[in-house]
């Protein structure tokens, strides 16, 4: 995860050990997640399909590697829907790391 700012690492620390024990909801987590963590880096679909490419991968090989369905990737690629925001970060950490970190 990446951070605004150190001492937002530190809150955000915090409050997640406050939140692994209850102690705050769901939603006052995510309130905490938005105001602590950067976003990730947008992306349309030329984009996407840009990575895809960069990495010589058909469709169906590029959304087994990302753990998503086949239709979604199609679509974000036309761009008649958007990736889900965990699914927006791991295409910026392929995007800026490759598509090797996901071997890991």
């Amino acid at each position: 995860m990446k951070y605004k700012s150190e001492a937002l690492q530190v809150v955000h620390e915090m409050m997640c050990a406050s939140h692994q024990i209850g102690a705050i909801s769901d939603e006052k987590m995510r309130e905490f997640d938005r105001a602590c963590l950067i976003e990730p880096e947008p992306l349309n679909s030329e984009q996407i399909r840009a990575i895809r490419e960069q990495h010589h991968l058909s469709q169906a090989d590029f959304a087994r590697q990302l753990s998503v369905s086949i239709q979604s990737l199609n679509a974000w690629e036309r761009g008649t829907r958007k990736p889900n925001h965990a699914a927006l970060k791991l295409l910026n950490i392929v995007k800026h790391k490759g598509i090797e970190v996901l071997h890991y």
